[in-house]
Formats: C-alpha cells, sequence, structure tokens
C-alpha cells in the first residue's frame, strides 16, 4: 500500500465520500490539488469577505480548508469558520501564503486544526 506521502492531499485532509468542505480563498488550481476526490464530496467555495455570509446546510460542513496569507486573515477566518463544521465534522486545515503572491508552488500545507474540547474528540 501507498505511504502517507504518497497519499492524495484529499485524503491527508480527511476528506471521504459524500462530505462537503467549505474552502476560504483557495488557489485557483485548488481542484488540481485535491484530485482525485472521493465521490460525492461537494466543495462550497467563498472569500474571507463573504465567509460570515456563507450559505451552509443547516448541519454545516464536515471540513473547513482555508487559505491566508496574513496572521489576522488566519485569526477572522478560524473565528467564524470554527462555528460552520458539523458538530462531528473532521475538523479545518489552515494553509499559508509564502508572500502576498498567490504563485502555484506558494502553499505550505499547514495541518489539521481540531477543537481541543473533550466533546468534540
Amino acid at each position: 500500500t501507498a505511504g502517507y506521502s504518497e497519499a492524495p492531499l484529499a485524503k491527508k485532509l480527511g476528506m471521504k465520500e459524500g462530505m462537503t468542505v467549505l474552502t476560504v480563498d483557495e488557489p485557483p488550481y485548488y481542484d488540481e490539488l485535491v484530485a482525485p476526490l472521493p465521490e460525492g464530496t461537494k466543495l462550497l467555495r467563498v472569500s474571507e469577505d463573504t465567509l460570515a455570509t456563507a450559505r451552509v446546510s443547516a448541519t454545516g460542513v464536515d471540513i473547513v480548508h482555508l487559505f491566508t496569507n496574513t496572521r489576522d486573515g488566519l485569526f477572522r477566518s478560524v473565528s467564524v469558520a470554527r462555528h460552520l463544521i458539523k458538530q462531528d465534522g473532521t475538523g479545518m486545515c489552515a494553509a499559508r501564503g509564502k508572500d502576498a503572491v498567490v504563485a502555484r508552488q506558494g502553499f505550505t500545507h499547514a495541518g489539521a486544526v481540531k477543537d481541543p474540547s473533550p466533546n468534540r474528540g
């Protein structure tokens, strides 16, 4: 079997069949990064500016994957997005740009952010 480093990014991010993933300010090549998506995965795309008014189902989303170039942008997005994750959702992943210009190789995976409360697991 393939090791972790050979696994598709979608799998590394915890995406599974039928999940809903909210992306915030994803780069234009995002679909290439996460291909192949598990069957039935739904991507909802918003910008940081529209995140607070994003229309998601009443039950929320499974994963939030956000991209930002600034510390303030990260904190703003996390404070809003954490309320959009389902109670039993996978969590949140954040990636940052290495500089203000978005370039194809300009993002690094920052890892998953999980709610540390005992009720969330």
